[in-house]
C-alpha cells in the first residue's frame, strides 16, 4: 500500500478499549507497529482486565489509562480526550490494520480535501477464514440513506479523521450500547464528506462474542438511528433501505454471500 505523505510523518493517536482482550490483542499491536510511515501514539483504555492484556500493552509501549469500568464507548471517549495526534482513530483489540493502512487513509484525506476517510474492511472469522471484504459507501451517500440500511456501513475500524474534526463532533453517545459508532459517523457525514480508500485497510474479526453481536440491543438501537437520521416518510425509508442493500450486495458479492449464509445457519 503506497502513500504520499510529507517528509515529516504525522502523529496519529489510536485508541484501543480493552477488557480481557489478550487472545487477539497481539495481532492488533503488531499491526500498529507496521504503520511505519506515520508516528503512532497508542492509548489503551482498560476497563479492568484480569488476563495478560495490560502486560501486552506495557510491552508494546502503549499509554494505559484506567477506564473506570464505565463501558466501551466511555473508554473510547476517555482515550480520545487524551489524544495529542494530528489524526485520530479507534482500533478494537480483536481487530487489526494492514501495513501502511493509516498512511493511505491520511493520504486520501489530503488528496480529496476531506477531514476524514474510510477504507475497505475485510471480515475474518475466529479461525482466520476470509468472509469477504466490504468497501466504504459512496461518498455522495447522505445520512438519510446510510441510516436506513439497518447496520453501520461506515466501519469504524478503518475510519480516521483529523483531531480538529473529531473535536467538532462531540463524544460517542454513551446512551447507545452497540451503535454509538453508527451515530457518531452519521453526525460526521452530516458535516462533511469522507475520502475513500478502496484497498483493504483493516480487519474485523467476527468471532461470535463481539459487542455488537451479544448485547441483544442491536435492532432497537438501529430503529433509534433510523428515527434520528432517516427520512420522515416510511415509504422513503423502505426505498432507501432496498436501494442501499442492493448496492452493497452487488459491489461486495463475497461478503454478501457469506453474511447471508451466516444468517441461514443461525436460524
Amino acid at each position: 500500500m503506497t502513500t504520499s505523505l510529507p517528509t515529516h510523518p504525522p502523529l496519529v493517536t489510536v485508541v484501543t478499549p480493552t477488557l480481557n482482550a489478550s487472545r487477539y490483542f497481539g495481532d492488533c499491536l503488531r499491526s500498529l507497529r507496521s504503520q511505519t510511515d506515520v508516528l503512532i501514539e497508542h492509548i489503551v483504555v482498560d476497563d479492568g482486565s484480569t488476563d495478560d492484556t495490560i502486560v501486552l500493552a506495557n510491552a508494546a509501549g502503549a499509554q494505559i489509562i484506567d477506564g473506570e469500568r464505565r463501558g466501551l464507548y466511555a473508554a473510547m471517549n476517555l482515550g480520545l480526550a487524551n489524544a495529542s495526534g494530528d489524526y485520530v482513530g479507534v482500533l478494537n483489540a480483536d481487530d487489526y490494520l494492514y501495513r501502511g493502512a493509516i498512511g493511505a487513509l491520511i493520504a486520501a484525506m489530503r488528496k480529496q480535501a476531506c477531514p476524514w476517510s474510510i477504507g475497505r474492511l475485510v471480515w475474518l472469522d475466529a479461525n482466520e477464514r476470509n468472509l469477504g471484504g466490504i468497501a466504504p459507501p459512496p461518498s455522495w451517500a447522505p445520512p438519510s440513506v446510510l441510516a436506513c440500511l439497518g447496520w453501520n456501513w461506515m466501519h469504524h475500524q478503518t475510519t480516521y479523521m483529523t483531531r480538529d474534526f473529531w473535536n467538532t463532533l462531540g463524544d460517542f453517545d454513551t446512551s447507545f450500547r452497540s451503535a454509538a459508532d453508527y451515530d457518531l459517523l452519521l453526525r460526521a457525514r452530516r458535516i462533511a464528506p469522507f475520502a475513500r480508500v478502496r484497498e483493504p485497510t483493516g480487519v474485523f474479526r467476527r468471532h461470535g462474542t463481539n459487542v455488537s453481536m451479544t448485547l441483544g440491543l442491536k435492532e432497537n438501537e438501529e430503529i433509534r438511528i433510523r428515527g434520528m437520521y432517516g427520512p420522515q416518510s416510511g415509504v422513503a425509508a423502505v426505498m432507501f433501505e432496498a436501494g442501499a442493500r442492493a448496492y452493497v450486495n452487488v459491489r461486495n458479492p463475497r461478503w454478501s454471500l457469506t453474511k447471508g449464509l451466516g444468517r441461514l445457519r443461525n436460524r
